[in-house]
């Protein structure tokens, strides 16, 4: 890989927990050491209780689909206009214009497929140190704990131990495939496969050599999870060290690494793989070695003999998708041997 992305943690993490109540309006909060802490307004007198995890192997949540903006209020009042620009996000207020740093202090309602709404406060912004261009921001999000009513980050700790959200355009339905449409905006955290897959350099909104890397960012979600049948399941473990090498050399294969080959990415999921990224054995009826496929995507892939990724002709593959097609390939990873015990 590249010098700035040698490494990447598949780290998916749960993130703090949110709610959302009725009510008046508190602006601020202080903490047990005595700074202040905003609060994410409440300006609804028919909003319910909410209790929500908003990351895990999957996109954004554990138990359902990624919930997106509705709403970005200030005061009570609607942001309007409101869009992204890259990462940052733009509207006007009270006839104001507002842009990136403007939108510490307001307050983003997001709603996830099933109607369920929460809010969270934006309480920092700031550009991301590791992007060499300079255009991915970072926010911070905080919303009200439902066990406590303290204030806590909605994002969990990344690989740095940072907690931070990256908006992107579209949203991602239960089997992870992205929505393209241009009004909706996603925020996803840096512990959870969207924020990664945007530090790893695949800015969706961004171009290298006039390809989109919209595409890329979707194979790249694809990939950190290990959702290799495409259906949003996720076959990896917090924690897993993986090499990621792309067909635009964003980032390249590590030729120190000796970490053998798991998969070749598309959009859609797997095009090729060659082994789990880990390796599960149960000791139910004795001790069995989990085979390649899961049983709900056996019927996806058919056995191959040689065929390589387009990627890195060095990469074989096991079996390869029946329905993914060579040229949508724009991914492969390796990864260490992880053994686990069921």
């Amino acid at each position: 890989m590249s010098t700035n992305h040698s490494l990447f943690f598949a780290s998916l993490a749960l993130s703090a927990l949110c709610h959302v109540g009725c009510g008046g309006i508190t602006s601020t909060s202080t903490s047990d050491n005595g700074q202040k802490q905003l609060v994410p307004e409440q300006c609804s007198s028919s909003l319910t209780t909410l209790h929500r995890s908003m990351n895990g192997r999957q996109l954004q949540s554990l138990t359902m689909p990624a919930g997106t903006v509705s709403q970005i209020t200030k005061n009570c009042n609607q942001v309007a206009n409101l869009h992204l620009e890259g990462s940052t996000l733009v509207g006007t207020w009270n006839g104001q214009p507002m842009r990136g740093a403007d939108f510490v202090g307001t307050t983003v309602v997001q709603v996830d497929p099933n109607g369920a709404m929460l809010f969270a406060v934006i309480s920092d912004v700031q550009v991301d140190t590791s992007d060499p261009t300079k255009e991915t921001l970072l926010y911070s999000l905080q919303s009200l704990n439902p066990i406590d009513g303290s204030i806590t980050e909605v994002c969990a700790p990344d690989a740095e131990g940072k907690r931070f959200a990256i908006p992107v355009p579209g949203s991602w339905d239960k089997t992870g495939a992205h929505q393209r449409n241009a009004s909706a905006i996603t925020f996803g955290c840096t512990s959870a496969a969207i924020g990664k897959c945007v530090r790893l350099g695949y800015r969706p909104w961004a171009k290298v050599n006039g390809v989109s890397l919209e595409g890329h960012h979707q194979a790249c979600t694809r990939m950190i999870r290990f959702d290799y049948c495409g259906d949003g399941v996720s076959h990896t473990a917090d924690g897993t060290e993986i090499d990621v090498y792309d067909s635009l050399k964003i980032n390249t294969r590590d030729a120190l690494l000796l970490s053998p080959f798991d998969a070749a990415w598309s959009e859609d999921g797997a095009y090729c793989v060659e082994r789990q990224r880990w390796i599960r054995l149960s000791t139910v009826d004795g001790l069995t070695l989990q085979a390649l496929l899961p049983t709900a995507c056996l019927n996806k892939f058919e056995l191959t003999l040689a065929e390589t990724s387009p990627i890195d002709p060095l990469d074989l593959c096991t079996v390869r998708s029946k329905t993914i097609s060579r040229s949508a390939v724009l991914l492969d990873n390796r990864s260490g041997v992880n053994i686990s015990l069921q």
